[in-house]
């Protein structure tokens, strides 16, 4: 079974989301450019929408993945978004707690 596939199955034994673990990234490059489309027309955001410095490594974590979503901004959503190269059916329009409750579906269904 895939470290994702172990992470899933933990995620979806648990209805809270503060008890979820990182997926694992399995897609190669960054998501700058999704993050741009959902994101580009946003003028407080455009410090966040920046390229890493290297792409993260395909089978790594976010570093200093929070549980605590409740927390979460859109610079959050975009950090993640940028490190998992995905936008996980976030689209231009989505309210912060929509993007989060997309967010919290790729963890207990991707």
């Amino acid at each position: 079974m895939s470290r994702n596939a172990h992470a899933l199955a933990h995620n979806r034994l648990h209805s809270v989301p503060h008890a979820y673990r990182a997926l694992y990234k399995t897609i190669p490059g960054n998501g700058l450019n999704l993050a741009n489309q959902i994101y580009g027309h946003v003028a407080n955001l455009q410090d966040v929408l920046i390229a890493p410095a290297q792409d993260p490594p395909v089978g790594t974590v976010p570093p200093n993945f929070s549980r605590n979503f409740a927390m979460y901004a859109r610079a959050d959503i975009i950090r993640l978004i940028i490190f998992y190269n995905d936008d996980f059916g976030i689209v231009v329009g989505d309210t912060l707690q929509i993007s989060i409750d997309k967010f919290h579906k790729f963890l207990t269904t991707y």
